[in-house]
């Protein structure tokens, strides 16, 4: 027996919705995915500090040396996302011509390459991602939301599928940044540290005056209303007769958001902790410590090169007071050791080069194209998982695209589409295929070279061949080079005959001299 969905045109279950929003189950939810957007985009200090704290004490972490500034997360989740570091490949069949010059503009106004490489980046950070299809701004937008900045009413039926689309402002400042909501004193960038006023300038809370505006899309309807489920502009159809988003996920869990656990995210800030530990003891231990042993405490002790501490003693004391400088040992290259085996093993563990990022010096080189395709397919592999999960997903991109697109050329008002997008409506039949390019063998001069001097020896190559594919030029071009190259050859024969006809003349006129006899 199918189930009805919830009737989202009823007020007061907009209002039960909106309040399960704003319930610490959803927050908790959209806190981690928002520490994840943090830590991704360079904003890990707090975090770092957090952790610090829950180990230490608040007093402890303000004297301590902290490290910062160290933050591998972004070039992790870099490496995983290779998809579109080469353009794919896409072919639109059964299109005619006006119509795939509409497809072109479509994908050109919305930047779509650039967009996607986003979008395979967010996917990568939260093992889950939703993106988003509307008319906007004169053209068909295609945006990769965050996950802290949208909700979901399930379907009835299927509780992994979406039947409607909420589209929020999440305030982070419902997330307690320290222990205990504790500030410390950091050298941290100031331009983190907010008042939570939303000034007339433009500054982190100018998104406040958003917290209460919701937008709803169903298969239906798309309205907007505010906190309490009311509406703000009136009921408009839903044109495309579906939800605008388009889910890419590789698996679910009878829920519609995956909940999978942040391993580069942890690991990022316990791999700073680990350095702020080191730097710390680094900083403790780095000095000789000065020690006086006596039965009173010393007062108004100045230590210095140029001074000298005088300690009086006792005649009748058994035990005179001492002072001396006790330095420290610490296994500082054990603890790097440490920290960067950790390393490798965190990377092998994603399937990614541990030289990829390293704390040594020595950089990653290639003896031959072999080695370096090799290297290639490694971190190609890291992704390819994830290539037949955005395959459907571009399929169903174009389709959204090619559905509001066609709506919205009849369209008039200030919602029209550029006139660069009013070519053509695009039909159902035209389809769309995408492939993404692989690895290369990218080989090595050396090894360039050598497979021409072989194909040359046995025969299977011209020269003018052999120019073209070691200069890299048309035959024409090769041809020119090759007459060039015979001229100077020519040039240095005559030359070289020239001299042994003058070689020969002078052998000639020394053996025509006359001997002459030498008188003793």
């Amino acid at each position: 027996m199918s189930l009805e969905n919830l009737n989202l045109l009823d007020e007061g279950v907009r209002k039960q919705v909106l309040g399960d929003i704003n319930q610490e189950e959803n927050f908790s939810r959209k806190r981690e995915a928002q520490r994840r957007f943090d830590v991704y985009r360079g904003r890990q200090d707090a975090y770092i500090l957090e952790k610090l704290i829950s180990e230490f004490s608040v007093r402890t972490v303000q004297e301590m040396r902290t490290i910062l500034s160290i933050n591998m997360t972004e070039k992790i989740i870099d490496e995983l996302s290779s998809l579109y570091k080469n353009e794919p490949v896409r072919e639109y069949t059964d299109a005619s011509e006006n119509e795939e010059e509409q497809i072109d503009e479509l994908y050109n106004k919305a930047k779509f390459n650039s967009v996607m490489k986003i979008a395979n980046k967010y996917y990568n950070l939260w093992d889950d991602l939703d993106i988003l299809v509307i008319p906007k701004d004169g053209m068909i937008k295609v945006k990769p939301l965050i996950k802290q900045g949208y909700d979901i009413v399930p379907d009835a039926n299927d509780p992994e599928k979406a039947y409607a689309l909420i589209l929020s402002t999440f305030d982070d400042a419902t997330h307690a940044t320290f222990v205990d909501g504790t500030n410390i004193t950091q050298d941290r960038n100031d331009y983190y540290q907010r008042d939570y006023r939303n000034e007339k300038i433009a500054d982190d809370d100018d998104r406040l005056k958003l917290l209460q505006r919701y937008i709803w899309w169903t298969p239906e309807w798309h309205f907007t209303t505010d906190g309490h489920g009311k509406l703000i502009e009136e009921l408009e159809p839903n044109p495309v007769g579906r939800l605008p988003i388009v889910n890419i996920a590789q698996e679910k869990d009878n829920q519609y958001f995956v909940r999978r656990g942040a391993g580069i995210i942890n690991f990022a800030i316990e791999f700073s902790a680990c350095l702020s530990d080191l730097a710390n003891i680094i900083k403790l231990q780095g000095y000789a410590q000065a020690v006086i042993t006596s039965v009173k405490q010393p007062t108004n002790l100045s230590v210095g090169p140029n001074k000298i501490i005088w300690l009086e003693q006792d005649p009748n004391a058994t035990v005179q007071p001492t002072f001396e400088f006790v330095s420290p040992n610490p296994d500082i290259a054990n603890s790097l050791e440490f920290l960067d085996t950790l390393l490798r093993l965190f990377l092998s563990s994603r399937s990614i080069d541990p030289k990829t990022i390293s704390g040594k010096l020595d950089g990653q080189s290639f003896s031959s194209g072999v080695e370096r395709l090799l290297a290639m397919i490694d971190r190609f592999s890291a992704s390819q998982d994830d290539a037949d999960l955005f395959k459907c997903a571009e399929v169903d991109i174009f389709d959204l695209m090619r559905d509001w697109s066609n709506v919205m050329q009849g369209v008039s008002d200030e919602t029209r589409l550029t006139d660069e997008l009013n070519i053509a409506t695009i039909s159902d039949d035209v389809v769309m295929t995408v492939n993404f390019t692989g690895p290369e063998a990218v080989k090595t001069e050396a090894e360039e070279l050598d497979l021409v001097e072989r194909r040359l020896d046995n025969g299977t190559m011209s020269i003018v061949g052999a120019i073209e594919k070691l200069d890299s030029v048309e035959k024409d071009k090769a041809k020119e080079i090759l007459a060039e190259i015979r001229e100077e050859e020519n040039e240095v024969e005559v030359e070289e005959d020239d001299e042994e006809v003058n070689q020969g003349a002078d052998e000639n006129i020394i053996e025509q001299q006359p001997e002459v006899e030498v008188q003793p």
